[in-house]
């Protein structure tokens, strides 16, 4: 907290000493890097920025222009609203900032834009900020953890799954026996899984939904619990399309927007069990369950072909993105129902686990 304190101040101070000489405020603020600039580091198979990269990307912030004031403005009060949570240790989130005054920040977008600008400028992820996110991954199974609070949270007893909390960094202590974890992408699976008998039927094991895209909260928390036990399996269930596929990315190596932070994020051992795009063909998903792709979704696919760290250390993942590109159609999770009502419980989570000699 100190050091994001310090580095607070000394921006501040900065900004007081341009006006002191008669100048326009300007802060300039490193922009998102572009997926040419990245590569897989060697030591922890994380998106980071590869070694050669020198290109520094900056959006500039002045008061010098009307039309730049306002945003500018925003960003000092959000720097205000930081440095006063970090100095009395409390939290907030950005829609309570946002509702704090909503005359002054008009909409939602303009604070989302300036937590981001100031995570760019300090180059802390956004919970040293202690600005949280709206609890929303959930969690079952075989596994214990002790909050904030001092409180043992047993994540086995709650019938519909545990919500990850909001500050995992403040968890003190992990237990577990489980063989695996699975994360699966949507919550509707987590529940159908959650509700079956797989919890009891299947080796002891840890469930986890980032219900879509993952917040940072859902991948810390596994990324805590695989490094207290290393030789824990990870497994993970995705929708056979191209959002899919990027969800699984994000988990596996990080993402662009969190470089800075991918290394203490990503799950390098985490394995892609399904439903890839050659599981639709493999198993004759009947043509009723399967959706086309959409233009979106075959521009996705060229772009997700393009990144070098994907081409370069995944050929898993490019070798699937071609066949997805061959059948030119896409499948959910739920489309396995198709076969029968619990072909995924019963018959497809098992043979995969058996193939990745889960059942040694």
């Amino acid at each position: 907290m100190n050091s994001v304190v310090f580095k607070i101040e000394k921006l501040v101070q900065e900004i007081l000493d341009q006006i002191a000489i008669g100048q326009y405020p300007v802060v300039s603020i490193p922009s998102a890097r572009n997926w040419s600039e990245t590569e897989l580091s060697g030591s922890t198979n994380a998106l980071t920025l590869t070694s050669n990269s020198t290109t520094k990307n900056f959006v500039v912030r002045s008061y010098e222009r009307k039309n730049g004031r306002y945003s500018f403005a925003v960003l000092c009060r959000l720097l205000s609203t930081v440095y006063r949570l970090l100095k009395t240790n409390s939290k907030s989130t950005k829609r309570d900032i946002y509702y704090g005054d909503v005359k002054f920040y008009q909409y939602q977008r303009n604070v989302d834009k300036a937590v981001d600008e100031i995570i760019a400028l300090l180059d802390v992820p956004r919970y040293q900020l202690n600005i949280v996110s709206v609890a929303k991954g959930l969690i079952a199974g075989h596994v214990r953890f002790r909050d904030a609070s001092g409180m043992l949270v047993d994540c086995n007893r709650a019938k519909q799954g545990t919500l990850i909390p909001n500050n995992i960094e403040s968890i003190q202590d992990i237990w577990t026996d489980a063989q695996f974890l699975l994360i699966v992408e949507d919550d509707a699976t987590f529940e159908k899984l959650v509700q079956s008998d797989c919890l009891q039927r299947w080796p002891p094991m840890i469930l986890v939904t980032g219900k879509g895209m993952p917040d940072v909260s859902t991948r810390l928390l596994v990324r805590r619990i695989w490094e207290k036990y290393p030789r824990m399996k990870l497994f993970g269930l995705f929708d056979g399309d191209p959002s899919g596929i990027q969800i699984y990315l994000v988990y596996l190596c990080g993402s662009l927007e969190l470089l800075s932070m991918n290394s203490i994020l990503n799950l390098p051992s985490l394995q892609w069990i399904g439903i890839l795009p050659t599981d639709i063909q493999r198993l004759k998903l009947p043509e009723r369950v399967l959706q086309p792709l959409s233009d979106y979704d075959r521009n996705f696919v060229v772009h997700l072909k393009k990144r070098q760290f994907l081409v370069k250390n995944l050929p898993h993942v490019k070798a699937e993105l071609e066949h997805l590109q061959q059948l030119d159609k896409k499948a959910e999770i739920q489309s396995l129902t198709a076969i029968s009502d619990g072909f995924l419980e019963k018959v497809f989570l098992p043979s995969k686990f058996q193939l990745l000699s889960l059942y040694d």
